[in-house]
């Protein structure tokens, strides 16, 4: 059996050898459909099969807002629409608010771009998650107007301390 499977890769070789532009194309084809699958299924492992990192993640929903006519079809809900929402909505054990972007850190010599959530006092509680580090929020932070806390304001705090 071990003779047959010599003979076999001694005439692969041979055939290999006369013909290397087939299995140059052959190897190349290969490997663009097996590096696609692998993609494809990463993304579908990770946005549809694996459940997000939070308890009963199956009651969580994401609302957006729409405006055909400017030509938008998603953007996030604005913070009166939130309100709105949040005062009249009866389907809905509780809302958060949660808006990504960037902001630039100078606390170092170097100043740099990352990346931040503004949300509401109740993100973390509506998750059912408690924050690693720093502090959590109180619904006064959510008033219209209030005062700054976060970690911008404590960083200009310990700034002006130091000169």
């Amino acid at each position: 059996m071990i003779h047959l499977l010599f003979d076999d890769i001694r005439l692969a070789c041979r055939g290999l050898l006369k013909q290397p532009r087939f299995v140059s194309v052959a190897a190349l084809t290969l490997a663009l459909g097996i590096g696609s699958v692998t993609a494809i299924f990463s993304v579908v492992n990770g946005i549809l099969l694996k459940p997000l990192p939070f308890p009963e993640p199956h009651r969580l929903v994401n609302l957006w807002s729409n405006a055909p006519g400017l030509g938008f079809d998603q953007f996030p809900l604005s913070p009166d629409l939130y309100y709105f929402f949040r005062r009249e909505a009866r389907s809905f054990d509780d809302m958060t608010l949660f808006r990504r972007r960037d902001a630039n850190l100078t606390e170092s010599a170097d100043p740099e771009v990352v990346p931040i959530a503004e949300t509401t006092s109740n993100y973390f509680s509506t998750l059912g998650i408690t924050p690693a580090v720093g502090q959590v929020y109180v619904a006064a932070h959510d008033a219209p107007r209030a005062q700054p806390s976060d970690l911008a304001a404590a960083f200009r705090r310990r700034r002006r301390r130091r000169r």
